[in-house]
């Protein structure tokens, strides 16, 4: 996990009678091993992300095929008879995009609208990178690309790789996925003033379940030569009433959607349960894992502490020590400056009565913990946990 920008607090528990974490020269000895018996080595990508490359197990070198765990799991995703899945963003796993097929603007107007409580106009905005829909055509001439880094495409698939930085999605899927929405549901024939329209994504953005409902806000490119963004369209900007396009003209580089998402957003994960926080209960703290965000956890913690009459019959367990630990990032035998300069720092709490601790911690907003979504202090798989 990061703590670069404070973003959302996660909390998370751990048994006190789990493996040590053991630290050689600022690296976690158990995350290092980890990575061996895994076959895979972090390095530096082109875009200064760290990557992790996938290599040759010891079990496939020696020719044996060994399924693991994850593999003999169910699928995360219902799969169709042409391969296709039917949920995509169904659940977290579920890594495949849905495109071409929105919600109606009804519903649309309605996530997208503040509530009466909700004092607020707007969210939190996110970009899409968009490609023409022949961005690949040249790649099995020349292994080149137009407007995608080669490190974003699945060149044995022959799409965009999903859940990838800046949210890659070409023309004709995310114009498909647009819907036209009025601010007021007003059919009266004599209008004084005439409506504006706002334009919605609706689907499921670069495979991510979260990015289902945004309102698009401008349309922006770049081209060659120039530092600095252009407006192609924009929703507060368009007397003319013009439907959002794909720009024009030629040397064109970058073409990007902002996107903005409902205005629950600026508070919370949801508009039931406000709040940028998540406590995660496991680790054999709990018979079944418990997950809970925002405000539900603390209603989640007074039903346990009280019966059904609403009577305490579990007090609260207190905490009686505080303990701040910082380590550096495993990176196996490619330690970089970086590396050696970057830690992460987390409090760990004890409570009275031993059973177990809980870790503190901030991350980026909207971030889980670690690489494709992992978190340091969970030590079982997907599966295991039951979230596959």
């Amino acid at each position: 996990m990061s703590e670069e920008q404070a973003g959302n607090l996660t909390i998370s528990r751990t048994r006190t009678d789990s493996s040590s974490f053991r630290v050689k020269d600022g690296v976690l000895i158990n995350e290092i091993q980890e990575l061996a018996i895994s076959g895979g080595q972090y390095v530096s990508s082109e875009d200064d992300e760290m990557t992790l490359v996938e290599l040759p197990s010891p079990e496939a070198e020696a020719g044996e095929t060994k399924k693991s765990s994850t593999e003999e799991s169910e699928s995360p995703c219902e799969i169709g008879l042409w391969g296709n899945c039917k949920n995509p963003g169904k659940n977290a796993q579920c890594k495949h995009s849905k495109y071409k097929d929105p919600a109606d603007a009804k519903f649309l107007r309605e996530v997208l609208s503040a509530s009466n409580e909700e004092d607020i106009v707007g969210g939190h905005i996110w970009k899409a990178t968009i490609v023409p829909d022949q961005f690949d055509h040249k790649w099995d001439k020349n292994k080149s690309l137009r407007m995608c880094h080669k490190n974003n495409y699945d060149a044995n698939k022959k799409c965009i790789k999903p859940r990838r930085s800046g949210n890659i999605v070409k023309s004709s899927d995310f114009f498909g996925s647009l819907v036209k929405i009025l601010e007021e549901e007003d059919e009266d024939d004599f209008r004084l003033y005439a409506l504006k329209s706002r334009w919605a994504f609706s689907g499921v953005l670069c495979g991510w379940p979260s990015l289902t409902t945004l309102e698009l806000v401008k349309i922006e490119y770049k081209r060659a030569l120039s530092l600095q963004w252009k407006t192609h369209w924009d929703s507060d900007e368009n007397p003319q009433d013009t439907n959002p396009s794909f720009p024009g003209g030629p040397a064109l580089t970058e073409v990007r959607a902002v996107l903005r998402m409902p205005p629950y957003s600026i508070n919370g994960w949801s508009r039931s349960s406000p709040g940028y926080v998540y406590w995660f209960e496991g680790n054999g703290t709990r018979d079944v894992p418990r997950f809970n965000y925002g405000t539900d956890i603390l209603k989640r913690f007074q039903k346990d502490r009280t019966d059904d009459e609403g009577r305490l019959v579990r007090p609260s367990p207190k905490c009686v020590k505080v303990h701040m630990i910082s380590h550096r990032y495993a990176t196996g035998d490619s330690v970089q400056i970086r590396d050696r300069l970057t830690y992460h720092s987390f409090a760990l709490l004890e409570w009275d009565h031993k059973k177990y601790c809980t870790v503190v911690e901030l991350a980026y907003l909207g971030g889980v913990g670690g690489y494709s979504g992992k978190s340091n202090w969970v030590e079982v798989s997907d599966h295991v946990l039951g979230l596959s």
